[in-house]
């Protein structure tokens, strides 16, 4: 007769269990770390297209860094619309303009839509390369500022 037994969990593994962290040591697939670059991307793009009035547009990158680290130091409980909150407290969006973006929207979705492991493992994504999350961001940020400028007719 065959005896079904539970896996054992070292004490260390039981905590990180009971907390819902995931193991950091666990690799992403190629398909999660594109989606995770992608949206984190667009993350970095709204931030630069909702970036508050008031503030020194010469602080833009840095203070959007500063978002990104911030939020990535006060959500651990994989909660991503609280984690984009912070982002855009952290750069002063308007709250108004924020209701308009369709990108804004679209990603909150995007980030609803995963389980809670690739929630957590997002901001770890982030946290853990955030120069690059920073530049694709500011790429993308030029993309749409050439694509609204070509929509009004500037170009």
């Amino acid at each position: 007769m065959e005896t079904n037994t539970l896996p054992c969990l070292d004490p260390q593994a039981f905590r990180r269990k009971i907390a819902g962290l995931l193991d950091q040591e666990t690799p992403l697939t190629e398909e999660a770390n594109d989606e995770m670059r992608t949206l984190a991307s667009s993350l970095v793009c709204l931030m630069a297209q909702l970036f508050g009035k008031e503030l020194d547009r010469i602080t833009l990158w840095s203070r959007i860094d500063s978002a990104l680290k911030t939020a990535c130091s006060k959500v651990r409980d994989r909660n991503m619309e609280l984690f984009v909150n912070h982002c855009l407290e952290h750069v002063k969006a308007d709250p108004g303009r924020a209701c308009l973006s369709e990108g804004l929207g679209k990603l909150l979705i995007a980030l609803a839509d995963k389980p809670a492991e690739w929630r957590q493992a997002f901001t770890r994504f982030i946290e853990t390369r955030i120069y690059a999350v920073l530049v694709r961001g500011k790429e993308e940020w030029g993309w749409k500022k050439l694509e609204m400028k070509t929509e009004r007719g500037e170009i």
